[in-house]
Formats: structure tokens, C-alpha cells, sequence
């Protein structure tokens, strides 16, 4: 009889799992009323308009009004202790209150992305308690997003957090990615943390929890996870010239044609072309710290900007028309370099756009016929 039962857990614990997985997203999700149902502890907080006078006068049109726009985003940091019985769902780490199966909101920092697993069926899952933990989910898969909001709140923790003994909670998916594996293994300073793994069917519960979220894209963001690294790279007094491709299993990719058409522009002006798909961490980290000069189609790979940090450098970011995200304009500006921008066509429908090669030949020669000064910028 025990055993029919054991089997018969197993059947629905699989099948609500499916139904997470299937039909979650669709739900509605419901949020804890802050001062009613729980209360935080205020460790560190701060808002700010970090980029509210950032220039944009060199910029094309349609690239300027929107960077514009999103200067005058306000930006929130925080460091949040919640103490008390608390469940963290194995979907996207939503701190989960168990009574009403309502979540916190400040326990995932962009608040209402990805969404949680399905909240009603969080008592099928297996259950594992720690008594302290800092939550760390949100997209790391993303090379970007590793380094602006997952290093970027362990560097927060790093700076708030006196206890350095309580364990940082990730998730299972996150080592079978390997940029993150690397990373994490060459980092001398997360070697030393005490680590705890999520996986897909366990819900933690937990006593006491620290929320974090750091202000993107700033120099002390940037700054706090290259101490935080320790990778040790001096500033480089190479000049060298990149240009950052995406390679066809990306989307937004130029056409075959036109990748081609512009792999001779950039040649021409003595660019490397290189797509970071192929290279690895050390391989990367090395490239763009000798890089004073990067062409590039907007994507993850421009992360590695940081790593120049100290030199000079020029970034020409590429764009389609129907998109372009503020951060690596943003990350020149925090770290000192000098950037432009060209945009092309609109995304087509499989993920291709194209740019005019005269343009870009012409914003080339504009580039490297100015006056240049290579001398080395300490912050």
C-alpha cells in the first residue's frame, strides 16, 4: 500500500510539474501587500537618475529620442532582510508567503519578469529548509545579465551584507551554461562562498532571506564586479580594432550578403572581425582589453567592454531600426569611452536586418581621420 502511494505522489507531483511548466505563465499572479502581509528590513536603499544628463547630441534621430527617454528613468537600489517563514518557488526565485501563496515583489528585481511557477501547486513540490540564504534568479543565460544583475548583486551583498558565511541560492540550470561555470570557477572571491543549488522540483524554505537589487548599468556597478572578479588585467596600452559579428544562429543578425559587404568595410579599416560564440572566457576578457577601438552589432558579447575599463576606448554600435536598448551607450558614458551609433533597416521576420555599407564606411573614416589621444584614463 505504501508503495501505490509512493507511486501515486510521484504520478501527480510529474503532472502538476508539466502543468507548471505548461500553463504557469498564463496565471494570474498575485502579490503581497507590503506592511500588511510581511515586513523587510531596510539594510541599504537608494533611487537615483544616474543618466538624467547624459548627452545625446551626436546620435542619429531616432537612437537619440529614445536614449533620451530612458535617461530620465529613475533607477533603485536596494539590500532587503525578510525574516520570517518564507518559501522561494523553483521557477524564478519569487519569495513566497505560505499562508496566502502571494509573493513578494521586491524579491525578484525587475519585479514583475519572469513569472513564478504556479503558485497553488508549490505543496507538490520537494521541500528543502535552510535557515539563511541570498536568492539569486534572474536570466543567466544572458552573458549581459550575468554580469549587470547577478555579479552585480553579489557585489551589493559583498558590501552590505557583514555575514559573508550565509549561502548564495542558485539555480541547477545555471551550471550547465558554460560562461557561467567559467566565470564563477576563475573568480578567486566567489570561491570562497558557500553555494546552494536549486533544482526545478524542490521548493526551499527558509527563515531568513536578503533581497537584493543594484542600479544597472552604472560605473560602481561595473567597478564593484571587476573587484569583485579580481581578474587582475592592467590597463592596456594596446590599440586594437574589433569588430563584434553575430553569428547566424543569433537573431538579429545581418543578411548573408550584407554581413559579408560589411566584414570588407571593417576590414578595410583594419578590424578583426570576431564572434564571441567561438571564444572563450579568457579568450574574450584578453580581446576586448587590448580593444581601443569596437564596432558592434548590439548584443551580449559588448559586456566585455568592462574589461577595458581604464584604457580608452570607441564603441560604434549597431543597430535595425526597430530596436535599440540603451545599456552599452550607457556603459561607455559610466566607464569613460567616447560612443556612436548607426542604425539599418527594420528586423525582418526571420531575424535579419541590413545597414548601409557607405554609412558605416563613412562613420568609419569620421572615427579614425579625428585626432586621437591613447593616453590611459584612471578613475
Amino acid at each position: 500500500m505504501l508503495e501505490k502511494k509512493n507511486i501515486f505522489r510521484k504520478v501527480k507531483r510529474k503532472i502538476e510539474f508539466v502543468l507548471r511548466n505548461v500553463l504557469g505563465k498564463y496565471l494570474p499572479l498575485e502579490y503581497a501587500i507590503q506592511g500588511q502581509d510581511y515586513k523587510l528590513e531596510v539594510v541599504h536603499f537608494k533611487e537615483a537618475f544616474p543618466f538624467r544628463s547624459t548627452n545625446t547630441d551626436n546620435l542619429p534621430a531616432p537612437i537619440a529620442d529614445f536614449f533620451k527617454i530612458a535617461n530620465g528613468w529613475i533607477q533603485k537600489e536596494y539590500v532587503y532582510k525578510y525574516t520570517g517563514n518564507c518559501l522561494i518557488e523553483p521557477g524564478s526565485a519569487w519569495l513566497v508567503l505560505p499562508n496566502n501563496k502571494k509573493v513578494i515583489l521586491e524579491s525578484h528585481p525587475y519585479n514583475y519578469f519572469p513569472r513564478p511557477s504556479r503558485l497553488g501547486l508549490l505543496s507538490a513540490y520537494k521541500r528543502q529548509k535552510v535557515n539563511k540564504v541570498i536568492p539569486l534568479r534572474y536570466y543567466f543565460n544572458n552573458y549581459w545579465h550575468l554580469h549587470n544583475d547577478i555579479l552585480g548583486q553579489l557585489a551589493l551583498a559583498d558590501k552590505y551584507i557583514e555575514d559573508c558565511d550565509i549561502p548564495i541560492l542558485i539555480p541547477e540550470e545555471a551550471l550547465e551554461i558554460s560562461f557561467v561555470r567559467d566565470t564563477f570557477n576563475q573568480a578567486i572571491s566567489l570561491k570562497g562562498r558557500k553555494w546552494l543549488v536549486q533544482r526545478k522540483d524542490t521548493v526551499f524554505e527558509v527563515n531568513e532571506v536578503y533581497l537584493l537589487k543594484n542600479i544597472p548599468n552604472t560605473a560602481e556597478t561595473f567597478n564593484g564586479v571587476l573587484r569583485l572578479l579580481d581578474y587582475g588585467l592592467p590597463p592596456s596600452l594596446k590599440h586594437d580594432r574589433i569588430y563584434l559579428k553575430r553569428g547566424g544562429r543569433r537573431g538579429r543578425r545581418l543578411s548573408a550578403l550584407n554581413s559579408r559587404e560589411v566584414e570588407d568595410v571593417v576590414k578595410s579599416f583594419n578590424y578583426r572581425v570576431v564572434d564571441t560564440d567561438g571564444l572563450s572566457i579568457d579568450e574574450q576578457r584578453n580581446l576586448f582589453a587590448n580593444a581601443a577601438h569596437v564596432v558592434g552589432l548590439h548584443g551580449a558579447g559588448l559586456t566585455n567592454l568592462i574589461f577595458r575599463s581604464g584604457a580608452n576606448l570607441h564603441l560604434l554600435e549597431v543597430f535595425p531600426l526597430d530596436f535599440y536598448p540603451q545599456h552599452y551607450f550607457w556603459l561607455c558614458r559610466e566607464l569613460g569611452f567616447s560612443y556612436s551609433a548607426l542604425y539599418g533597416t527594420k528586423l525582418s521576420n526571420n531575424g535579419e536586418f541590413t545597414i548601409s555599407t557607405e554609412l558605416l564606411r563613412q562613420q568609419l573614416s569620421d572615427i579614425h581621420s579625428a585626432p586621437t589621444d591613447d593616453t590611459l584614463v584612471i578613475e
